[in-house]
């Protein structure tokens, strides 16, 4: 068993295409992202809105214009960044290029109004509707304001002799107390790389497997055939081969996430240890998942076990939502219709191993999964050994 595990170990390491799918992918795949979402990164600062605002008369005459002009203050605390148009169809044309996030108008009462860009806007649909949010949420305010202070004045107007007392009415008094609802700042990218863990551990772990499995079967290798009449039995054989590609398939994904951390520069948040805890039982599920297709009585050779690897994993990456925003609507729609898909799809298992580091506070979620991981690498194994031992050969 020792020799077919250090054999195995050894001859892993020497192929080109685990190599490539193992070392050069899981590399090559951070690295784009790296460059992708350079220029995304997160300080925790707002950037100032940037609003235009059409400067006629209405405009001048409105009391909305003193709150604009005390918003877009000095740098260190501006919320707006106003550009000034001469009518409306100046102000769109900046909505339409992107220049500005929305348009304020003052209509006939005096009462401002907010334009906003088209559902076709081409900006990111987070940031618009964070930066629609914040100008819808500034003409309220006044809206609100104006409105307080006028029935107060209609119902009493003796109330207005004492300015204090408006103030103390338009203000908001509250006490505050300033924490952190997430273990690191947040991080939209962030999120991106724990799929990517997901993806390097379920292609690593497949992929040894399957080339594994191939050297061990007389069918479909002619190292196969030299071991089958080897006096060491086939379950042994089998579980140094499985023992083998799973230790190659963790010291690859702790390669890849060594490069996360070390050159990426991702913030784990603390949780590295449990990320390569993840990764230990993703890949021993992944590794379970590619020795079962290897197992199965397939006809041709290797690259006939190959495409039907490739094509089941992809075909689990798009269910699990891995592979686009169409991937994620189907994946969600599915975990409605019918929810124990999240816990038989291999895939989506690891990923949401890993999301629940990002999203959860506690560790039972994650706990929860590590052991349906490890369930399902021992159901797969089991199902492996069943087939690797049921099969007869005419000769070899």
């Amino acid at each position: 068993m020792w020799t077919t595990f250090i054999t195995t170990v050894k001859s892993l390491f020497r192929t080109p295409s685990v190599l490539i799918w193992c070392i050069v992918f899981p590399l090559a795949l951070p690295t784009l992202f790296m460059v992708m979402f350079s220029g995304l990164g997160n300080d925790g600062t707002l950037d100032p809105v940037p609003v235009a605002v059409i400067e006629d008369q209405s405009w001048r005459d409105s009391g909305f214009s003193q709150v604009i002009e005390a918003l877009d203050g000095e740098d260190g605390d501006r919320l707006l960044q106003v550009t000034y148009v001469d009518d409306e169809e100046a102000g769109r044309a900046l909505i339409e290029d992107g220049s500005v996030a929305g348009m304020y108008t003052i209509d006939s009462e005096l009462m401002p109004v907010v334009t906003m860009p088209p559902d076709n806007y081409a900006g990111s649909s987070g940031m618009r509707s964070l930066r629609g949010t914040i100008l819808q949420r500034v003409a309220d305010s006044y809206l609100q304001n104006y409105r307080l202070i006028e029935s107060s004045f209609e119902e009493n107007p003796q109330v207005f002799t004492n300015p204090g007392t408006i103030s103390e009415a338009l203000g908001v008094s509250v006490g505050a107390e300033r924490f952190s609802a997430t273990r690191s700042l947040p991080d939209e990218t962030v999120r991106y790389y724990y799929v990517l863990l997901a993806m390097v551990a379920l292609m690593a772990g497949t992929q040894n497997a399957l080339v594994s499995l191939c050297w061990l079967q007389p069918s479909v290798s002619v190292l196969g055939a030299r071991r089958m009449v080897a006096g060491t039995s086939r379950i042994r054989q089998l579980m140094g081969v499985i023992l083998g590609s799973w230790v190659v398939s963790v010291f690859c994904s702790y390669l890849s996430f060594g490069y996360l951390c070390l050159v990426v520069g991702i913030d784990f948040a603390g949780r590295e240890g449990l990320c390569l805890a993840g990764l230990a039982v993703a890949t021993l599920a992944s590794t379970a998942l590619g020795a079962l297709v290897g197992a199965l009585p397939l006809k041709g050779g290797a690259d006939v076990r190959s495409g039907a690897l490739l094509a089941l994993v992809l075909g689990l990456c798009v269910i699990a939502g891995m592979v686009g925003t169409g991937s994620m609507e189907l994946s969600d729609a599915l975990a409605q219709a019918w929810p124990p898909e999240a816990w038989l799809n291999p895939a989506r298992l690891i990923a949401d191993l890993f999301y629940s580091l990002y999203y959860y506070d506690s560790l039972s979620p994650f706990g929860l999964r590590l052991l349906a991981c490890a369930a399902m690498a021992g159901a797969l194994f089991a199902a492996s050994a069943v087939f690797l031992r049921r099969q007869r050969y005419e000769h070899l």
